[in-house]
């Protein structure tokens, strides 16, 4: 798809603008690959010349020039206009949608001729996040110190309540080894913050009667035993236990049972049109990502967990597999968390779930491990296995 005269201008006038304004330089969104021919080769160039020598040398850039597009450039220095920061954001935002809209045209035209599959379009498709920026005023830094981000209503867990402190747009991750108990932490917090919240489990590991159970015992406390025989029961007692049951009909909890790339859990996350939901995963070493090995992947799928958390106004409750070296450990740290230091960088908190064998049998504790807004510490805790129930 070939731009139109209109994306040219827009192009040429952000490469004149920051020749006059050398200090937007740093505040670009827009990356070369994102302009045609001959801007994109302009920018590459002013990008280098401020980096070398911290504002913009019109020799380099020639220099690096053949002779028409030396010619053509200093054409677009010429007809700058006005050099305004709204009006440079204005164009700046005009650009990046235009890319975005060639993309999307020429990845949709590949499909359509069968170049590519339905899958590498979707794939094809993880495309930068929305351009989203505004000029800061005095409104701005007063809201933002006279309105409190709004911590979430957990009805029971005191201590994790109190010492977590989370908060809408939070990405917590849980951490445990494999069989230590953080699905079951995950449904239990699930149990408690759909009291309040639209919720929404992405399981991608357990199966969907085993999903169904955990949460009726969770919230009963009905053993998982009990339920496993259900159909030998007699009627009364199975009478009593649908009764029980039927608190799901008070909460607004979505349960998606398959597996999932990181463009179909974003689009789940923006299904709620930024109305603030609760969305658990379990677990992100199960999404698939772009990327050439595991650290990779699991890089750029905490990354994007990340923004999704802050552009949909969505807390989100990440499961994750320590690393081998957790078994052995006595106490479980964030350098453990499994095939990524991202996951620890791009969380806003970390509680860490692990177990000690004493003479009395096996103790459990979670460890908040980072809190950007609340205190770090551990918490003993009491996790019935039989019917999956956590209290602190």
């Amino acid at each position: 798809m070939q731009s139109k005269p209109e994306s040219f201008y827009n192009q040429a006038w952000i490469i004149a603008t920051i020749f006059l304004k050398n200090a937007y330089i740093p505040k670009l969104s827009i990356r070369p690959e994102m302009m045609d021919y001959p801007y994109n080769r302009y920018l590459q160039l002013c990008m280098a010349s401020y980096e070398q020598k911290q504002y913009l040398d019109l020799d380099f850039v020639i220099r690096n020039l053949n002779p028409q597009e030396a010619s053509d450039f200093l054409g677009v220095l010429e007809a700058c206009p006005n050099a305004s920061y709204p009006a440079f954001v204005h164009y700046e935002k005009s650009v990046y949608e235009d890319y975005i809209r060639r993309t999307i045209d020429q990845r949709c035209e590949k499909w359509k001729n069968g170049e590519i599959s339905l899958d590498e379009l979707r794939k094809g498709l993880d495309l930068p996040a929305a351009y989203d920026t505004d000029i800061l005023n005095y409104e701005d830094l007063k809201n933002t110190l006279t309105t409190e981000q709004r911590a979430l209503k957990i009805v029971g867990y005191p201590n994790i309540r109190n010492m977590a402190n989370l908060k809408e747009t939070d990405l917590l991750v849980i951490g445990a080894c494999t069989g230590k108990g953080k699905s079951a932490f995950a449904l239990n917090l699930l149990e408690d913050l759909s009291r309040n919240y639209p919720c929404t489990y992405i399981n991608m590991e357990m199966g969907v009667a085993s999903v169904h159970k955990r949460m009726i015992a969770i919230h009963t406390g009905i053993s998982i035993d009990e339920l496993e025989r259900f159909r030998y029961l007699a009627p009364a007692r199975q009478e009593e236990i649908l009764k029980a049951s039927k608190f799901i009909n008070d909460r607004h909890i979505t349960l998606v049972n398959s597996s999932q790339n990181i463009n179909s859990v974003r689009e789940i996350v923006a299904s709620h049109n930024n109305e603030h939901h609760v969305v658990f995963v379990d677990h992100i070493g199960l999404i698939r990502a772009p990327g050439n090995s595991l650290y990779e992947r699991m890089t750029y799928t905490a990354k994007e967990l990340r923004k999704m958390s802050l552009d949909y106004n969505t807390t989100i409750i990440a499961l994750c597999q320590l690393s081998r070296q957790a078994a052995q450990a006595k106490k479980p740290d964030l350098s453990m968390l499994r095939d990524s230091g991202e996951i620890e960088q791009s969380a806003t908190k970390v509680m860490l779930m692990y177990s000690e064998e004493t003479a009395t049998g096996e103790k459990y504790f979670i460890d908040i491990a980072k809190n950007r807004d609340g205190r770090t510490g551990t918490i003993p805790i009491v996790f019935t296995k039989n019917n999956q129930k956590i209290i602190d």
